[in-house]
């Protein structure tokens, strides 16, 4: 017999909730209220965002940018349920939203948008440089952008990575295959 496991929402739920607007226009709009929710997380005073990101990287090798990476990476997607938002409308969670669910329930839901606001957050709250990356992915039907992920700068070795949330399976720095690409600094 299976265990029912019991939802505890967390209080304050706190999300940018609007009618997204067609095309691209829609994803654009996305990267400006994700944008602001990154920058809100790392300002905020409480320093949310920098205590989980040390947390995370307690036992990590300081000054190793790519274990540091790895290990918020792979902490956020072992932590991240992928959930669509509704028809629609653009529904993008705030940092302290998504780490109240995490304290509460072990994890949090969202689509690709919620995930790359959190390990923006992360990441940005202990200097990493990010950006995000918008696609129109190879292979879906259309031209219009749809998906967004994160860029992170590891200024020691001058390089870019990739760190897509929702690619579970797949290796760190894989970003999917697109027609198109559009990548907007934090």
């Amino acid at each position: 017999m299976a265990t029912k496991t019991t939802y505890n929402p967390p209080q304050g739920f706190l999300a940018k909730l609007f009618p997204l607007l067609g095309g691209d226009f829609g994803i654009v709009q996305t990267v400006s209220a994700a944008r602001m929710l990154v920058y809100d997380a790392i300002r905020d005073p409480r320093q949310l965002a920098r205590g989980r990101a040390e947390q995370i990287l307690l036992g990590v090798q300081e000054r190793n940018e790519v274990e540091e990476i790895r290990a918020l990476y792979t902490w956020v997607k072992n932590h991240f349920h992928y959930v669509n938002d509704p028809v629609d409308l653009e529904h993008i969670k705030t940092f302290e939203a998504m780490e109240r669910a995490v304290m509460h329930n072990g994890s949090f839901f969202g689509d690709c948008d919620d995930g790359t606001v959190y390990l923006a957050s992360l990441l940005q709250s202990i200097g990493y440089p990010v950006n995000l990356v918008i696609v129109a992915p190879t292979g879906a039907k259309g031209d219009e952008y749809r998906h967004i992920y994160l860029r992170a700068y590891m200024r020691r070795r001058g390089q870019w990575m990739n760190l897509d949330v929702t690619a579970k399976g797949k290796p760190l720095g894989w970003a999917v295959q697109a027609r198109r690409e559009r990548e907007f600094p934090i």
